[in-house]
């Protein structure tokens, strides 16, 4: 499942929004990140007036800045991405066996890390296919229980 089916998915992240709608720009800046298209001719308007770029990218983009007004929505997306890249990628051919993932959230301060670690929280609570995760920090090392995918998110 690519991230934009996840989103629109009533069984994923849908239920997270109250009006998805309100979102549209981040569904198309979405679809550039994972490099799934941007077929409809508005949404390609819209690429190109936030981004400069005339080309919508064909492959997932390795990094991605993102410089968007306060209360833009940038730390629940990012919550929303780590959530998706924790549940649906698979990391194996990349990990060693015994090897644990680790999504990284790197914010400005420990505040905001703090933030969109409580909002990715909030995601593997509310979302069933993601209830087997565990969120730590560097405190919890051995109180924090692994699921069966190895997951942890830390927040920085």
């Amino acid at each position: 499942m690519n991230i934009i089916a996840a989103l629109h998915s009533p069984r994923v992240f849908r239920p997270l929004f109250k009006d998805l709608s309100s979102w549209h720009a981040w569904d198309v800046y979405l679809r550039a990140l994972f490099g799934l298209g941007v077929e409809d001719e508005k949404d390609r308007t819209l690429f190109r007036a936030c981004t400069g770029l005339d080309e919508v990218p064909a492959r997932p983009a390795r990094e991605s800045f993102v410089i968007c007004g306060r209360r833009s929505g940038k730390s629940y997306m990012s919550a929303v991405i780590a959530s998706y890249l924790a549940g649906f990628k698979d990391w194996r051919p990349y990990l060693s066996p015994g090897e644990k993932g680790w999504i990284f959230v790197i914010a400005t301060d420990k505040a905001q890390a703090g933030i969109i670690k409580a909002y990715i929280s909030g995601i593997f609570q509310r979302v069933k296919c993601l209830q087997v995760f565990s969120l730590r920090t560097p405190g919890e090392a051995r109180r924090s229980s692994f699921d069966s995918s190895g997951w942890l998110i830390r927040g920085f």
